[in-house]
């Protein structure tokens, strides 16, 4: 299933986070480039808070397990948090603790859209991806409508 609303994605469920956009920045005083923010699938799971010690809590009591941030009603959005596994997690979605997730490497829950198979999730990645493309070839077009042609006889 892909999540179109991230206030839908069940807390403490495994899933499958990515993101991807482009943003045209000034990242040095002489020089013009294009910043690219660029996440790819990731497997980790939603919870309604950034703070460890709540996040086991509710793990261990089983409180907010498989409810979505919507149920919870947590309307403060700084803590709705994305946090992946860590690179040496090798399960399929079963039989975590919180010692297999990179704690350091959570986000903010609405920094990444999200998919229940890793499948779904890189075709939400590539239509990401279609879209700047979209958006970059409306620029495009933008630009090229500026263009000022040459007469063919001069004045």
């Amino acid at each position: 299933m892909k999540f179109t609303d991230y206030n839908e994605v069940p807390c403490y469920i495994p899933v499958w986070g990515c993101g991807f956009e482009t943003n045209s920045k000034k990242l040095t005083s002489n020089r013009d480039t294009t910043f690219m923010y660029r996440k790819e699938p990731m497997f980790g799971i939603v919870v309604p808070t950034r703070y460890e010690d709540e996040i086991i809590r509710d793990l261990n009591e089983k409180v907010n397990v498989g409810k979505t941030l919507k149920e919870i009603n947590n309307d403060y959005y700084w803590g709705k948090t994305f946090i992946p596994f860590k690179k040496t997690y090798k399960g399929n979605g079963e039989n975590w603790t919180t010692k297999d997730l990179a704690f350091s490497k959570s986000v903010v829950v609405y920094a990444r859209e999200y998919a229940s198979t890793y499948n779904e999730c890189i075709e939400v990645y590539n239509d990401l991806i279609e879209h700047e493309i979209d958006k970059c070839n409306e620029i495009i077009e933008k630009l090229e409508s500026y263009k000022i042609l040459l007469e063919t006889s001069e004045k």
